[in-house]
């Protein structure tokens, strides 16, 4: 984690010496999230789990470094989670987290035939704010 802040703080100081500082794009960012779990238990890979829906919201920038590449970084709210039926013993488990996410990607963008096509790579930091267990009895009938 403190490695990951003093890149941050060298990618901020080398921001702030190029001359396009003042081009920055800001915005706002929001999407669905799917989100699954694998567990292991004594080295047995559990299958039961199921894809929880949940969203992402957030502010984002996007800071110029030359005409292709530039670096996008934000904060943005995210849920995540899964949910777990045990049936053998008519069991449900809901895990609901709620995360803030720090992204830090390095994008290229091009223009091909009028239209604006870009890829991105890089990752984020996702720290926990709050979450959810929900353990549900399931009727069978």
């Amino acid at each position: 984690m403190k490695n990951l802040v003093k890149l941050f703080l060298i990618v901020i100081a080398i921001m702030m010496a190029t001359d396009k500082l003042f081009s920055q794009e800001f915005g706002i960012k929001a999407g669905l999230n799917l989100s699954n779990m694998h567990m292991v238990y004594d080295r047995m890979l559990s299958n039961d789990s199921n894809m929880k829906t949940g969203f992402h919201i957030g502010a984002t920038a996007e800071f110029p470094l030359t005409e292709i590449f530039s670096l996008e970084t934000g904060l943005l709210l995210s849920t995540k989670g899964f949910i777990e039926e045990v049936k053998d013993f008519n069991y449900k488990v809901i895990f609901n987290p709620l995360y803030l996410d720090i992204p830090l990607t390095v994008k290229a963008s091009s223009y091909i035939g009028g239209t604006k096509v870009y890829g991105m790579f890089g990752s984020y930091v996702g720290i926990g704010l709050s979450g959810k267990i929900k353990e549900l009895i399931v009727e069978t009938i």
